[in-house]
């Protein structure tokens, strides 16, 4: 299994005269973009949104969301700016073409003119990238992080080419 991040908790708990002390793996099972809690929670609510332009509002807030502080992404903002930008580049994929499929294990949600918020999806995915990103920061090695950064290429290569 990859693991893009770990985030390591320790649960104490008293057994008889001692505590048993575990490390407990929490929030992310890959690399993926909707590999982890926050980006899973985001897709959650959009699916519970009965109408696509409020799921469309609410992606394009996420998006605003991380951009709104260039000079720090923290990891959660990231994690969910990422799927937001997975899921227009989906769309933009779908919507102009009926025959593209969605990648493995990517989650898809419909949003009507997710084309309005390419540009931004694109901005977000370079930031999160960028030297005070705390998204990048938790990669816990070389390996993980060019894993991570080929994930991001790949969702910048669906906003910027038209299938063939």
């Amino acid at each position: 299994m990859k693991l893009r991040q770990l985030r390591n908790f320790v649960h104490c708990r008293a057994v008889g005269n001692f505590f048993e002390i575990a490390s407990v793996l929490v929030g992310s099972w890959g690399i993926g973009p909707f590999s982890n809690d926050n980006a899973m929670d985001f897709i959650d609510e959009l699916k519970s949104i009965d109408l696509a332009n409020l799921a469309f509002e609410r992606t394009r807030e996420a998006l605003r969301g991380a951009l709104s502080d260039p000079d720090l992404v923290e990891t959660g903002v990231a994690e969910v700016a990422i799927a937001a930008a997975a899921l227009v580049a989906l769309n933009i994929r779908k919507h102009g073409h009926a025959s593209a499929e969605t990648p493995h294990d990517w989650e898809f949600v419909d949003l009507p003119n997710a084309e309005e918020v390419r540009e931004m999806s694109l901005a977000v995915l370079g930031m999160v990238e960028g030297v005070y990103s705390a998204w990048m920061d938790d990669c816990i090695d070389a390996r993980i992080e060019a894993e991570s950064r080929e994930m991001i290429e790949e969702i910048r290569v669906l906003l910027t080419n038209n299938p063939a």
